[in-house]
């Protein structure tokens, strides 16, 4: 990089204007460019146009919010729910959004594989599309022939939904309006109730009387709350319905409202979309390898202010990833998931978990999806009544069993471990019942009985640890690559024990002060080579005569620390500069060892 690109490339980062920019630099940079690189890199980070005061001389609102859109779907990044608000008061929904960028991605006939896996779910839930219908779609597209040929677009947009899916609720979310998108469906709400006249208008104009009253009530929290809208828990049964209405319209939006001292956990997936892996340190989607550190991170312990801390992640961008995980049902309040434990118990009935001001019927038209009993309980209560906790970190091998269709249970443990990476402690109990629940290993057949004799292992296993204590599944390969080594041995760091079927994830070394758990795992590949023997021999005083022979060195005799000796053991070993040594070890006629 020149010098001349350091320097730009850092007033960027760092929101300057171009009037800020050294002369040297304005002389081989003009002011198209500079604005063209800095609506990039906002767009890449999906910042407000209040995040970037460097191009408000240069550009107004409109035109910033369009050139973000254009960017975010030609890049296929996520619908940036924080800006909901601006970019619905400008005619732009997620049903909008993603029908553009869906209609684009087919007219270059993309595979739907190479759709990554958090915008997968996410266009789903939006639009109905998953794999089975977007491939339908193209057969059918391409069917119309003559109409493929000389109008692509066209004929991919008659193969998806004219609708967005009805959006699911939850009681602690909120609903607002969306300024100036909601005052005009006030007023056409206003007129059509005025033109309601036999019983069947009039019925109409109930639903739309309904609905003009909530924009009112949307309009009017707007400033009580400052900005954050109603709770969907304190809306009766027809607001409730009025509300999907708006949102379906455009004329109003949903916030996931996530406090710093929040903590969220994160149960099994369930109908996970399962296609392209977000590559590390693609930035286009920093948003989804964030929602990915965590689904692994995430737990009841852990505040979001302090999984910020952990993954070295603004606090902002935390709340910004757990809002997607839980408006996408990948992870839910550590509240709301101690309310069903409770439940189980009677303590807690279900429609205790919604309050409302405004009638009984609060729970009407609640989604449950993602909050089913199973399915909440997914977090430990760990070290809240002085348990012990253990890490029990599995290997892809073991993973891959898992995967082998020998129960749904099993299936769903699984692809919740390869997508999430991390199996909570009541997720780790119900993988402990289904593979109680397998038959024995002699009642398959031969080819699948090696597979279920390591399930056995499993069990005996997981049972063992968890009559020791409270027991959390993670999967290897997840702890190395969805968060940095310093944050997995902090994570590991709370638990008791880490218990691994292969070697540590990570060297489990002191961090900040905190000392290591005791850990059992196979030896790291360093524990077996020569320096460590050399080590060991050092430390102990014990052990053979040994000599190291860098390469190139010859040899016109023995060496005298091997005279005597009845016999010599040379082991080579590549060095990190891509030469080679030896270590010389003798044995008898008065050696060592």
């Amino acid at each position: 990089m020149t010098t001349t690109e350091s320097v730009l490339v850092a007033h960027i980062e760092a929101c300057r204007p171009y009037a800020e920019l050294p002369p040297r630099v304005k002389e081989r940079v003009p002011v198209d460019d500079w604005l063209r690189r800095s609506l990039a890199f906002h767009a890449r980070r999906a910042d407000a146009f209040e995040d970037a005061p460097e191009l408000r001389a240069a550009i107004d609102e409109g035109e910033y919010y369009a050139s973000l859109i254009k960017t975010n779907v030609s890049m296929r990044s996520l619908f940036p729910y924080h800006l909901a608000g601006p970019l619905l008061s400008r005619g732009v929904t997620p049903f909008s959004y993603y029908t553009n960028m869906l209609q684009s991605y087919m007219y270059e006939e993309g595979s739907y594989d190479q759709l990554p896996n958090i915008l997968s779910a996410d266009v789903v839930r939006v639009l109905g599309v998953g794999r089975n219908e977007y491939i339908a779609a193209m057969n059918a597209a391409k069917a119309l022939k003559m109409q493929w040929r000389l109008n692509r677009r066209q004929a991919v947009a008659k193969q998806l939904p004219a609708q967005p899916k009805d959006p699911p609720l939850k009681p602690w979310w909120r609903v607002c309006s969306t300024g100036p998108a909601a005052s005009a469906a006030m007023t056409r709400t206003a007129d059509m109730i005025a033109g309601a006249t036999d019983a069947l208008d009039n019925a109409a104009a109930a639903a739309l009387t309904r609905d003009h009253d909530l924009l009112q009530l949307l309009s009017a929290s707007a400033s009580d709350h400052d900005g954050e809208g109603v709770l969907v828990g304190d809306l009766h049964s027809g607001a409730l319905l009025s509300a999907r209405r708006l949102l379906r319209r455009g004329a109003a939006y949903v916030i996931v409202p996530v406090a710093p001292e929040d903590a969220f956990v994160v149960p099994p997936l369930e109908g996970f979309v399962s296609n392209k892996n977000t590559a590390a340190g693609d930035d286009r989607l920093s948003i989804e390898q964030l929602v990915y550190a965590v689904l692994l991170a995430a737990s009841e312990r852990v505040a979001v202010v302090e999984l910020a801390d952990l993954l070295d992640a603004p606090v902002r961008m935390m709340q910004r990833a757990l809002s997607l995980a839980c408006r996408l049902g990948f992870a839910v309040p550590a509240s709301e998931a101690i309310s069903a434990r409770q439940s189980i118990s009677g303590s807690v009935s279900g429609a205790d978990c919604v309050s409302g001001s405004m009638g009984d019927g609060a729970m009407a038209g609640l989604d449950d999806e993602a909050t089913s009993t199973d399915s909440l309980l997914a977090t430990p209560t760990l070290a809240l009544n002085g348990g012990r906790c253990f890490a029990f970190v599995l290997d892809n091998e073991a993973v891959g069993l898992l995967m082998m269709n020998l129960s749904p249970g099993l299936m769903m443990h699984a692809v919740t471990l390869l997508e999430a990476g991390r199996l909570q402690a009541d997720a780790s109990r119900n993988l402990l019942s289904e593979l109680e629940a397998l038959p024995p290993p002699s009642s398959f057949e031969r080819g699948v009985r090696e597979s279920v004799e390591m399930a056995e292992a499993l069990r005996v296993t997981l049972s063992a640890l968890l009559r020791a204590g409270v027991v959390e599944v993670f999967r290897s390969d997840a702890l190395q690559t969805q968060m940095g080594a310093t944050a997995t041995a902090r994570l590991l760091a709370s638990f008791d024990a880490v218990v691994c079927t292969t070697g540590a994830p990570v060297p489990l070394l002191a961090v900040a002060g905190v000392k290591p758990p005791p850990a059992l795992a196979a030896p790291m590949a360093v524990a077996a080579s020569a320096w460590a023997k050399l080590a060991l021999f050092v430390a102990s005083r014990r052990g053979p005569r040994s000599i190291v022979l860098p390469r190139g060195t010859r040899l016109s005799s023995l060496p005298s620390a091997l005279r005597g000796a009845r016999s010599v053991t040379i082991v080579p070993w590549p060095s990190e500069g891509g030469n080679s040594g030896s270590v010389g070890g003798g044995s008898g006629g008065g050696g060592g060892g």
